[in-house]
């Protein structure tokens, strides 16, 4: 679960499981992902 909320973006594990964005970038930044938009940007 981890995994997949570090390697997609925010709003779409938020979607997947049910929970808010800002909880789905927390999870994001406790699985040690940067971010799917900041990978983007560059």
């Amino acid at each position: 679960m981890l995994h997949l909320a570090a390697t997609v973006p925010p709003a779409v594990f938020a979607s997947l499981i049910g929970i808010d964005v800002a909880t789905a970038t927390r999870w994001a930044e406790h699985a040690g992902g940067t971010g799917y938009a900041a990978e983007r940007s560059h």
